[in-house]
């Protein structure tokens, strides 16, 4: 007996990231960019925070 596929063979997985950057950082959505263990995620979004007048850190969120 022929043994079974049980799942097709795929090079897409689905997962969720999240790192902070610099604000000076450019990262436009759809980018490819590896992650600090070595994995590597596209870009959705990158979204700049900015405390305004409050003494908190402006940054990158992607």
């Amino acid at each position: 007996m022929a043994p079974q596929r049980l799942w097709a063979a795929s090079s897409t997985s689905t997962s969720s990231s999240t790192f902070y950057a610099s604000p000076s950082v450019r990262c436009p959505a759809r980018w490819r960019v590896t992650l600090p263990d070595g994995r590597w995620t596209t870009v959705i979004a990158a979204l700049t925070r900015d405390g305004g007048s409050l003494p908190t850190p402006d940054y990158l969120e992607v």
